[in-house]
């Protein structure tokens, strides 16, 4: 089987698509019998992958903010596809992959990663309804199916019509072993696109009035990693943290400063106000870090139990999770790290190819 994956990017600006779909076409090819290619847009953000995954990158023709892929058709064509794996929706290539398809006779996956949330929709509500009525809605229900990352973003697309869901999360390539000597507890990470969306204002502000109102250490560091394409918010951001020593803002980060950030700051926090299933929580628990998350993040309730804090993502919330964390004692933090860490084998790349594939040859013999 030849699996072909459409993406309009999977470069550094595509956020966590960047892992996600380079690292399912890596697990596909590990199979028997399974062949895997990427299509995706260019872009001027970081690749990070090397040799090991074939793919080819396409010129892109702005409509807006969104993108055709020139050249798409014959792309594929020459590929010559048994199944076509669109990562994305709302973009027009999504028409690309769906006439092609159809017109070919080849069946197609829709993997929307957090897309179609309530948050997303309910942004550019008009353009949204327009797109659902224009295309959107036709593309996922020709789909063979359309895959959800968890059992919430499953409710989420069966609200918008009668599509077959089939849930398969985001996966991880798991350490083999956490080195937690290096922690310094008094550090807490937030790594994500610096937007509205991902709560880093409220963040921000529910930090300062912490520190202003609490007794916590000194040496207490939130740092904040990552990008953004809103120069508004971005700007608003950087002028809510001057002259605030404790806030550091490091810019993006990949490779070897995103390990060592990771590695070393005892929490990671993430008061999103929607996602598919976010990578970097993954990463998180893979590293050793006590995770904060809002249920936004749309992982099972009972992680909430002994694996991360819960957090919401207003001021207050956020302030409440934060002080928790500082509160708790050595052994429950460790604790934690183990659950998490131990959580993260529901999460291997290979056993949701796997399953992946058998989804599809399910679908394709109904």
């Amino acid at each position: 089987m030849k699996i072909v994956h459409v993406s309009e990017s999977i470069s550094s600006l595509a956020g966590g698509l960047q892992y996600s779909v380079v690292n399912l076409c890596k697990a596909f090819g590990r199979l028997d019998n399974v062949e895997a290619h990427i299509v995706s847009g260019k872009d001027s953000g970081k690749i990070n992958f090397g040799n090991e995954v074939k793919a080819t990158f396409l010129e892109k023709s702005n409509v807006g903010a969104n993108a055709f892929l020139k050249g798409l058709n014959t792309m594929l064509l020459n590929l010559k596809p048994d199944l076509i794996i669109q990562h994305g929706v709302w973009s027009p290539f999504v028409v690309q992959v769906e006439n092609f398809a159809i017109n070919n006779h080849i069946p197609y996956v829709v993997v929307p990663h957090g897309m179609l949330d309530p948050y997303i929709l309910s942004r550019n509500n008009f353009k949204k309804k327009l797109a659902l009525f224009l295309y959107q809605k036709s593309n996922l229900r020709n789909a063979l199916f359309v895959r959800a990352l968890n059992f919430v973003e499953k409710q989420h697309i069966e609200l918008l019509g009668e599509y077959r869901v089939v849930v398969a999360p985001n996966g991880i390539l798991k350490n083999t072993y956490v080195d937690l000597n290096h922690k310094n507890e008094n550090s807490i990470l937030f790594l994500g696109r610096i937007d509205h969306k991902k709560g880093v204002k409220e963040l921000v502000s529910a930090w300062k009035k912490l520190v202003k109102e609490d007794n916590i250490a000194v040496d207490s560091k939130l740092i904040i990693a990552g990008w953004g394409t809103d120069a508004k918010y971005l700007d608003e951001v950087s002028e809510m943290i001057k002259m605030v020593p404790t806030i550091k803002m490091v810019g993006p980060a990949f490779d070897d400063l995103k390990i060592d950030l990771y590695s070393t700051c005892g929490g990671f926090i993430l008061p999103s106000k929607g996602e598919g299933l976010p990578t970097t929580v993954l990463e998180a628990w893979n590293f050793g870090a006590v995770v904060m998350m809002s249920n936004e993040c749309n992982f099972e309730k009972n992680v909430f139990q002994n694996k991360a804090i819960y957090c919401g993502n207003t001021e207050a919330e956020i302030i409440t999770s934060l002080r928790r964390y500082f509160a708790i004692d050595a052994v429950t933090k460790l604790n934690m790290r183990n659950c998490g860490f131990t959580y993260l084998t529901e999460f291997d790349w290979d056993v949701i190819a796997k399953n992946l594939i058998c989804e599809v040859n399910s679908g394709m013999s109904c």
